[in-house]
């Protein structure tokens, strides 16, 4: 279920600190969805309805 709000920068940033550390140690060719959840339900013409949500 979307999350129906948008991400602030800093919370892809984390995903992103994250990646590049030796914690992340064991992944490999991994896509890493981080829409908020609206790929698990949306598809195709869909995808565009869920931006209406109020930004940040």
């Amino acid at each position: 279920m979307p999350l129906n709000y948008h991400q602030p920068a800093s919370s892809i940033a984390e995903l992103l600190v994250w990646l590049t550390s030796p914690a992340n140690t064991h992944m490999a060719g991994q896509t890493i969805y981080c829409d908020g959840g609206a790929d698990a339900v949306l598809r195709g013409d869909d995808i565009w309805s869920w931006n209406d949500a109020p930004r940040d």
